[in-house]
């Protein structure tokens, strides 16, 4: 009796287990999708467009406004994708959709008479959907259609370009290296987020390209080989430069306290603040620990009071 017992659970089990593996998904529905479809080169063209002017008030400044414009080919494609919607197959639904789809049989059948007793108030289409659900359910190698559990199989894909064009992006350039340059030399600084940037002709040395009376110089940003544009400095801020460069040089040759003060007094009074401030910041930074230049330089600031 035993072993009639451990045959008939081993052939249910394994008819179970065949129509597990047997099972298939419930197809729903065949579809169409029209969609567009965008590609960009990966590299973009970048180019640097620069306006630089001398400061109205500091005509040693010049200030620059950087922009940086990238270039990219941007390529359209008309993508039409067949796609085969269908309810996966799970044999666990089946313990529970088997005996619903027997109790929905007698409802079915009841669904058609009601049809047929009410000339067709009762719709058909409802009648044919439980005979539908009834029948999937009873089958134990198919689960009923779900709208919510439900896969997506791609069956062809046809893509097509149908435009290509080129798409320009013009933002500020920040944090680029900006560098001013001719045969005697170069000045360089980075530029702020907002694309700004300044430089100072001559530096708190007293040195700078044009201070060996070449007045041309050219810009160039982001370490490119070829200039963004060229700036010629006129003679009268010319001759600026050639009077803030020998104080600067007489400067150095004898730091003090004192002579830090005389310095910049003379700077801003050239319209040269920019400048001025640069040097007492550095210098006093520098000089922090030589207690006589830093009181010689504020000693004589408040004789100046």
């Amino acid at each position: 009796m035993k072993k009639k017992s451990l045959v008939c659970f081993l052939k249910g089990s394994s008819v179970a287990l065949l129509i597990a593996l047997c099972g298939c998904s419930n197809h729903l529905e065949t579809f169409k999708k029209e969609s567009l479809d965008y590609e960009r080169s990966p590299k973009p063209q970048i180019t640097y467009r620069v306006k630089s002017q001398v400061a109205p008030q500091a005509p040693l400044l010049v200030q620059f406004d950087i922009t940086e414009q990238k270039r990219t080919r941007v390529d359209t494609y008309s993508v039409s994708q067949t796609i085969e919607r269908s309810t996966p197959y799970s044999g666990l639904r089946e313990l529970y959709e088997v005996p619903m789809g027997i109790c929905l049989l007698p409802v079915s059948i009841c669904c058609h008479i009601f049809n047929v007793v009410t000339i067709g108030v009762f719709p058909y289409n409802w009648a044919a959907s439980v005979t539908a659900l009834s029948f999937a359910s009873m089958n134990p190698a198919m689960n009923f259609e779900s709208s919510t559990r439900y896969v997506d199989n791609l069956i062809s894909n046809q893509r097509k370009k149908i435009d290509s064009k080129e798409e320009f992006i013009a933002t500020p350039a920040a944090n680029v290296p900006v560098e001013l340059k001719n045969a005697n030399g170069s000045i360089a600084t980075l530029s702020k987020n907002n694309g700004m940037a300044q430089i100072n002709l001559v530096n708190v040395k007293g040195f700078g390209p044009t201070v060996s009376g070449n007045r041309e110089l050219h810009i160039f940003v982001a370490g490119s080989a070829t200039p963004c544009e060229s700036l010629i400095v006129d003679r009268k801020t010319q001759r600026l430069i050639y009077l803030v460069s020998s104080k600067l040089k007489a400067y150095h040759k004898a730091p003090s306290g004192t002579a830090l003060h005389n310095v910049v007094d003379e700077l801003e009074k050239l319209n040269a603040s920019n400048l001025a401030f640069q040097l007492e910041k550095e210098e006093i930074a520098r000089n922090q620990k030589n207690t006589k230049f830093v009181n010689e330089f504020y000693k004589a600031e408040k004789k100046e009071k």
